[in-house]
């Protein structure tokens, strides 16, 4: 048996969720190329939008698949090593089955509050699921009183607060989806202890803090969908969105070109409006619609 397989067989979950994330990658690298990080590549790839899941419910999907999905080489390589080099560390301590359950379960939850807070952006991004894993880390000490859970819980809220100051002056990322993350790892911490801490933890708050995951998951899903209609207002025949809302043109091979939306709501909101443009799949403001490139990296 070789190293490699000796250290897979500690880390299984890592390397998977490792390989799957490069898999994807290099699939968004080989189908599109220098393109793949074009917002409607994304979008196709999976990467989370608001108004497609709350037109098609049945696309709840995209509350996971971002996890996989990355905006550029330096975006995939700064979460895929971080997920090799330290995922590796925690799933030690939590176990493979409870590490990938976090890891999961974590990310889709940063997915949930930014689909709950800033559903017209379209985000991407495995750091939803990295501050999962730091998150969860962070509770553990708190849970446990145990010293030296303490002292590794304490760096790990230290490395998740100085990446949010540092995130609050990047405006291209997704601040609540790392926000999310690491919520949902802390309150997956106690549900997904690891063995040799189970003692410490009580049932009555292992439940409590997966129904309180749960419940609120649920509450901001739902309360997104129904609330959605509000987040516009129509004035005549034109949509006043949101200022970063995101509106996808296709030119037709003339001068003029329909407005495409990724969903049906602001589509029918625009009332097939007609305008003059150049450009083909690009961003462009007109009028009231301040469309601005806005994808956000996680």
């Amino acid at each position: 048996m070789t190293n490699f397989q000796k250290d897979f067989r500690h880390y299984r979950a890592t390397y998977s969720l490792a390989a799957i994330t490069l898999g994807v990658w290099l699939s968004q690298l080989f189908a599109n190329g220098a393109q793949a990080t074009n917002p409607i590549n994304l979008f196709h790839f999976g990467a989370l939008f608001g108004p497609d899941i709350i037109e098609y419910p049945s696309h709840i999907w995209r509350l996971v698949t971002p996890i996989f999905v990355h905006i550029g080489w330096e975006h995939f390589l700064l979460n895929f090593l971080s997920l090799i080099f330290i995922g590796r560390q925690i799933e030690a301590i939590f176990g493979s089955r409870r590490f990938f359950a976090i890891y999961l379960l974590s990310g889709i939850y940063g997915n949930i509050l930014t689909f709950f807070l800033k559903p017209e952006t379209l985000s991407a991004g495995a750091s939803t699921s990295l501050f999962g894993i730091f998150g969860a880390m962070a509770m553990l000490g708190y849970l446990t009183k145990n010293p030296s859970f303490q002292a590794v819980g304490k760096q790990f809220a230290v490395l998740i607060l100085a990446n949010l100051a540092i995130n609050v002056f990047q405006p291209d990322v997704g601040i609540f989806g790392h926000i999310g993350g690491a919520l949902g790892g802390v309150l997956l911490a106690a549900p997904f202890a690891p063995k040799i801490l189970q003692t410490k933890i009580t049932e009555t708050q292992k439940v409590t803090f997966f129904l309180v995951y749960l419940v609120s998951a649920v509450l901001m899903v739902l309360l997104t969908i129904m609330g959605w209609p509000d987040l516009y207002e129509t004035t005549g025949n034109l949509a006043t969105l949101t200022q970063s809302s995101v509106v996808f043109l296709s030119d037709l091979g003339a001068s003029t070109s329909k407005i495409y939306f990724v969903n049906k709501i602001i589509k029918n909101l625009v009332c097939k409006t007609l305008v003059k443009i150049k450009i083909k799949w690009q961003y462009i403001g007109i009028d009231h619609w301040k469309c601005l490139p806005l994808v956000v990296e996680r």
